[in-house]
Parts: C-alpha cells; structure tokens; sequence
C-alpha cells in the first residue's frame, strides 16, 4: 500500500536547533534543511517506521507508516511536568506516556501537534485537528454543543499554591494570582476578579510564574503543585517552600480526552480506561502526583458508558 504524508500549514516561525527527544528517542536534525517551512511535532516512535522531522514549532511532524492516515492529536505545547510536557520537541510526563499505551492497545496511529494555548481551542473548532487532550467541557466557551468527552483520565482538585508562610492566607487577601496563559481560572475566583478585587498575573512560562511567588510578586498560583513543585526543583529550591492554601476552596477538575467527529475512538480510550485502571493508577504513582486530602481519587475507576457528549460530569 503506498504510504501517505499529511501535513498542516504553519502557525508561527519559532526556529529550534538541537535534538528532538520523543518518548525517550533522541534524533538529531539540523536546521538549515527546512526547505519546506512547515512546523514540527511528537510522533509516537513505536507506531512510525519513518521519520521526517522538519523545524518550526507548531504543524505535525511528518509520520510515515502503514496506517494511511493519522489522527491528529491538539496538545499544549507547554512543560506542565509530572503531568505533561510537549515543549520544546519533548514529549514526556504522565500524559504522554498514557497515550503511548493507548496506542499500543488500540494499534491506532497519532501525531501530536503542540500549540500555544490560545491556539489551541481555535484550531480544535477549525477542524485542524481530531482530539484535544487535556480537555474540559468547561474550559471554553468555543467547545461544540456535540463534542464528545471521554471519560476522565485524572481527577484533581484546583487548588491554590502559597509560599508556606502564607499558608493561612485566605481568597479575600489574594490580590495577584499567577497562572499560566490560556489556563482558564478556577471558578472560586470569578466574583473576586469582576469585582476589580483581584487580578490575574499570567505568563506562558510556569518556571517564571514560580519565580514569581518566589519573590512575593504574586499572592499564590491557581496551577498544580505537581507542577509548580517540580519546577522548585529545577530551580534548586526545596519544594516545602509551598502548600497549598488549606483556607481557600478547592473546587475539583477533570482531564478529559475530547473528539468532535470520532466518539468511536473516545469508546475505545474508556475501554482503555477501564481495562488498564490499574496500571494507569501505578503510572500516576511513578510520576508522584499527589492525591490531596479531601480531594476525589486522582483515578477514579468506575462503570461507565462510552462516548459521553458535552456536559457529562
């Protein structure tokens, strides 16, 4: 069967030089090649028997292989480590992993095509891509009314992140909240913010929001303490400088996969799910994602119907 090659215009002219790191496999390019100007992404190696890597940050990298077509997958291209990380041509943490499973199992093809995060919705309604992941039927008001949701692959609860000695702040002395550009905030803050009450600090850089709170220019973090205490650590600091504020409500959120067009591959990823509970749940143990108290499950195993459309909980 001849094999096909699909590519997707380009969205900006970032230009990376160095080593693409997939899933563990490093290949090395060099720029000057870039005849065609289109934008690279994450290819799961195992599914690819060739590669062609081409070098502005933002279209698909091309993934030749047996399978004629390739689900495109929308994902942030961001580090947001333990939990995800498709920045800068990695593709690493809980997330990427888990999908690597799924594609295993299902023997299903995907390219991964990182986006800024307020690109990312647009294209998902623009028909660029197939699935979004993460996803939340509350994250925006651009979702389809027939979007398919899967069921969820984490539980969290939106907590907010103080420096320790702050611990005991509560949300009306929140003043500047740090978060990341595109995150949409926690619904506990929205009085605070139409009233003038409280303002929102973003940045596309979660290392500089920690930086941030660090250095006191920020009251606290509406982001994850996964994340935020991992970036402590590349920083060289002792991840204890931070808790999360027990005063302030904490609110629970779930990471979805989310498809407009193929709820038969949403079936199959909560069949997934369902199936490889518990490795998934000794996956989310290997990357330390913490299960706060009085927050759900991070993986909640249950019986669950397939295909879910927008609004299921």
């Amino acid at each position: 069967m001849q094999q096909k090659i699909s590519m997707l215009p380009a969205v900006q002219n970032w230009q990376h030089r160095g080593t693409v790191t997939m899933l563990g496999d490093k290949v090395p390019y060099k720029a000057d090649t870039d005849s065609l100007g289109v934008v690279s992404t994450m290819c799961l190696p195992r599914l690819c028997t060739f590669l062609v890597l081409l070098f502005t940050v933002g279209q698909p990298l091309l993934c030749r292989a047996n399978q004629s077509t390739a689900y495109r997958i929308a994902v942030e291209d961001i580090d947001y480590y333990p939990i995800q990380n498709f920045s800068g041509f990695k593709a690493e943490g809980f997330l990427p992993e888990l999908l690597e499973l799924f594609v295993e199992d299902s023997g299903l093809m995907f390219e991964f095509i990182p986006l800024p995060l307020n690109r990312v919705a647009r294209w998902y309604q623009d028909g660029l891509v197939d699935f979004k992941i993460p996803d939340n039927e509350k994250w925006s008001e651009l979702v389809s009314p027939g979007t398919y949701f899967s069921q969820p692959i984490l539980t969290f609860c939106e907590e907010t992140i103080v420096l320790k000695q702050n611990a005991k702040i509560r949300a009306p002395e929140v003043k500047r909240l740090g978060t990341l550009v595109g995150f949409t905030p926690s619904p506990r803050w929205k009085k605070q913010i139409a009233q003038g009450e409280l303002k929102l600090v973003r940045d596309s850089s979660l290392k500089v929001l920690t930086r941030m709170l660090l250095n006191g220019m920020v009251d606290g973090l509406d982001l994850s303490i996964d994340a935020v205490r991992h970036q402590l650590n590349s920083l060289g600091q002792d991840e204890d400088k931070v808790v999360v504020a027990p005063n302030i409500s904490a609110g629970h959120l779930a990471y979805r996969m989310s498809s407009v067009n193929h709820p038969e591959v949403i079936a199959l990823f909560n069949d997934f799910l369902l199936r490889h509970h518990d490795s998934i749940r000794r996956l989310a143990d290997s990357y330390r994602l913490e299960q706060l108290p009085g927050c759900p499950p991070i993986f909640l195993r249950t019986e669950f119907e397939t295909g879910n459309k927008t609004g299921s909980p």
